[in-house]
C-alpha cells in the first residue's frame, strides 16, 4: 500500500490509542484498508507493556471493568482468553500504617461503616463520626464530583484513607476532577433514593454480578492491542 497514492487507501484513522486501532480493525471487518496515523512511535496509547529480565509486563492500564460487556467481547473476538483476577483485598500503605481495603465497596467507599476493616483503616472515633455524618438528611442535590460527595456525606478521612488511594489510582486524577456519575454511574441516585451513601453503594453493589469488578487479556492487557494491530495489518491496514 502507498499512503501517497489515495487510490490504494479507504480510510484515514487518526491517533492510534485503543479507540484508533479498534476503528481501523473495524475497517478492515468490513473489507476496507485504513491507514493509521501515530505520532508516539508505538501503538495502544495508554495501554503499554515494558520488558524485565525478558518478562513482557503492563506498564499502563491493566485491565477492564467488566460491569459494560464490550471489551470482554472484543477480546473474545481477537480470540484472546479473558482472565479474572483471584478475588484478594487491595492493601494501602501510609506511613502511619497499613490495611486492607473493605470488599464490600465501590471506588474505596464503603457499603457499611461499621465494617472491621473500615474502623482499621480510619480508627473507630473517625469510623464513627463518618457513620454519623452520613446520617445526616440527604440535600436534594448530591455534590457531582466524587471528591466532595464523599467528602459532604462521609467526611475527608474515608476520601484521604479509602477513596483517593482506589479511585485516585484506577482514573489517574484527583477524586474532585472526577464526576461521580462518569466513573460510577448510579451511585449518586442511589444514595438519593436510599437516604445515605453507605446505603446507595449497598444498593449498586447488589446490582453488580459477582465475582471480580475487573478482568484483563491472560498474558498481559498490552496484548489486546498488539493483536489489533497484527490482525489489522495481517487484513491490509497500514
Amino acid at each position: 500500500m502507498n499512503i501517497s497514492d489515495p487510490q490504494h487507501v479507504d480510510a484515514v484513522v487518526i491517533g492510534g490509542g485503543m479507540a484508533g486501532l479498534v476503528a481501523a480493525w473495524q475497517f478492515t471487518q468490513e473489507g476496507l484498508r485504513p491507514v493509521l496515523v501515530e505520532s508516539r512511535g508505538y501503538t495502544g496509547g495508554l495501554i503499554a507493556r515494558s520488558t524485565l529480565a525478558g518478562v513482557s509486563y503492563d506498564i499502563g492500564a491493566e485491565g477492564w471493568a467488566v460491569r459494560l460487556p464490550d471489551t470482554a467481547e472484543l477480546a473474545t473476538e481477537l480470540g484472546l482468553t479473558v482472565e479474572k483476577p483471584t478475588i484478594a483485598p487491595s492493601w494501602v500503605y501510609f506511613d502511619d500504617a497499613c490495611f486492607a481495603m473493605p470488599d464490600n465497596a465501590i471506588l474505596g467507599i464503603p457499603a457499611n461503616l461499621s465494617d472491621p476493616a473500615v474502623v482499621i483503616a480510619l480508627g473507630a472515633e473517625k469510623a464513627a463520626r463518618a457513620a454519623e455524618l452520613d446520617r445526616a438528611p440527604m440535600p436534594e442535590d448530591l455534590p457531582r464530583d466524587l471528591g466532595t460527595l464523599v467528602a459532604s456525606r462521609m467526611g475527608p478521612e474515608v476520601l484521604r484513607r479509602l477513596v483517593t488511594p482506589i479511585a485516585g489510582g484506577i482514573h489517574a486524577a484527583d477524586p474532585h476532577l472526577l464526576s461521580a456519575d462518569v466513573v460510577s454511574p448510579g451511585l449518586r441516585a442511589a444514595a438519593q433514593a436510599t437516604g445515605s451513601l453507605a446505603a446507595g453503594v449497598a444498593l449498586c453493589r447488589s446490582r453488580m454480578p459477582a465475582g471480580p469488578a475487573v478482568a484483563s487479556v491472560a498474558g498481559g492487557m498490552f496484548i489486546m492491542p498488539a493483536e489489533l494491530r497484527r490482525q489489522a495489518e495481517q487484513a491490509g491496514a497500514t
